[in-house]
C-alpha cells in the first residue's frame, strides 16, 4: 500500500522559553517491508543546527539546537511511503529454542537483547496473564504471542488518549482500558514476562477513509530469522501493510516522535497535533527498483520540540 501523510506539531507557550536540543523521530523506516519514497521536513522557527544520525535501534533521528527564545515550536512532515507487509508471517524460525516458552536465543545474541527481556518485574498480575497464556498456547511461542494480542484486544478497552505517560502495564490490567501505547506496553511486558524480547513501535496506521487521525503504537518481537515482527493488541492482530512504523525502542521514551524541554520559567504550554493520512495507488515496479536516491532530503524551513 502507498501512502502519503501529513505531521504537524506545534507547541505554544505562554511566553518567550529557550529550546533545549530536540531529537524528532518522523522518518519512516525504509527497508525490504517498507519503502520510504519522499520525506520532508519543516521547522519553526529555525533551527541554528541540525544532525541526521542512527541510534542503537536503527531509527534515523534528526537532531536540531536552537539559539534565542521564542513561544512557539512547529515540526511539519511530509510524507510519502509504500509499504509491502501483506503476509506478516512470511519467516521461518531458525533457531529452534525460539519457538519454545521460555523464548530462547542464540548465545551470541543473549547479551544484546538482555534489555528487552527484562520485566519491570516478574511477578504479580501481568506474570500471571503470560503464565495463563503459555498454558493455554501448549508452550508453542508463536501461538503464545497471537494469543496474547488477541487477549488484550477482547480484555481491555481501548480508550483514546492524546496526551500524558505511558501508564505501567500493571496499571493497564487494573483498569481494564488503555490506549494504543498502553495497551502495546502491556503486551511487551507480558512478552518480557515469557522469555521473548520486545520493544516499543510508535507510527501511523491506515484503517479507513478517515482524513483526521492519530499517532499509533504497538509492539515488536525478535524472532530468530523473522527479526523484529510487529504485533498490534489495539487490532489484536500482526502488523501488515495498514501499519506505518516510525521507530522503535526498548522503552516508549525511546521511540517518541519528539523529544526535548524547554527553560523560561512558569510557562504554559498548548499541543496541537494534525494529522492526515491519504491511500494512493500504489507505486509501479519501476520506482521500487530505482537506487536510494531516489528519497528527497528534507530542506529545513524552521525548528523542533
Amino acid at each position: 500500500m502507498r501512502f502519503r501523510i501529513a505531521h504537524s506539531t506545534r507547541y505554544t507557550y505562554g511566553g518567550p522559553v529557550a529550546l533545549a536540543p530536540h531529537v524528532l523521530r518522523l522518518r519512516p523506516r525504509c527497508d525490504g517491508r517498507q519503502r520510504l519514497i519522499r520525506f520532508e521536513l519543516r521547522i519553526d522557527p529555525k533551527p541554528v543546527g541540525r544532525a541526521e544520525t542512527l541510534d542503537l535501534d536503527g531509527n534515523v533521528t534528526t537532531e536540531v539546537w536552537f539559539l534565542g527564545q521564542t513561544d512557539l515550536l512547529e515540526i511539519a512532515a511530509e510524507t510519502e511511503v509504500e509499504t509491502f507487509a501483506r503476509n506478516p508471517f512470511d519467516y521461518i524460525v531458525t533457531h529452534v529454542p525460539a519457538l519454545s516458552l521460555p523464548v530462547g536465543y542464540p548465545a551470541e545474541l543473549e547479551p544484546l537483547l538482555a534489555g528487552y527481556r527484562r520485566p519491570a518485574r516478574a511477578d504479580g498480575a501481568v506474570a500471571r496473564l503470560a503464565e495463563r497464556l503459555a498454558r493455554r498456547s501448549g508452550g508453542n511461542a508463536l501461538t503464545f504471542l497471537s494469543l496474547l494480542a488477541e487477549e488484550i484486544r477482547e480484555t481491555i478497552s481501548y480508550a483514546a488518549r492524546e496526551v500524558g505517560e505511558v501508564r505501567p502495564a500493571e496499571a493497564t490490567l487494573e483498569r481494564g482500558a488503555g490506549s494504543c501505547r498502553d495497551l502495546a506496553v502491556l503486551f511487551i511486558e507480558a512478552a518480557r514476562c515469557a522469555g521473548a524480547a520486545a520493544r516499543f513501535v510508535s507510527g501511523y496506521q491506515f484503517d479507513g477513509p478517515e482524513e483526521a487521525r492519530q499517532m499509533h503504537a504497538w509492539a515488536e518481537v525478535y524472532l530468530p530469522g523473522g527479526g523484529w515482527r510487529g504485533y498490534d493488541p489495539t487490532s489484536g492482530l500482526a502488523v501488515d501493510e495498514t501499519h506505518v512504523p516510525l521507530a522503535a525502542g526498548a522503552a516508549p521514551a525511546m521511540a517518541a516522535p519528539v523529544s526535548g524541554w524547554f527553560s523560561g520559567g512558569e510557562v504554559s504550554t498548548r499541543l496541537q497535533v494534525d494529522l492526515r493520512l491519504e491511500s494512493l495507488p500504489a507505486v509501479r515496479q519501476e520506482l521500487w527498483a530505482r537506487p536510494l536516491e531516489t528519497v528527497q532530503a528534507p530542506v529545513p524551513a524552521g525548528a523542533g520540540h
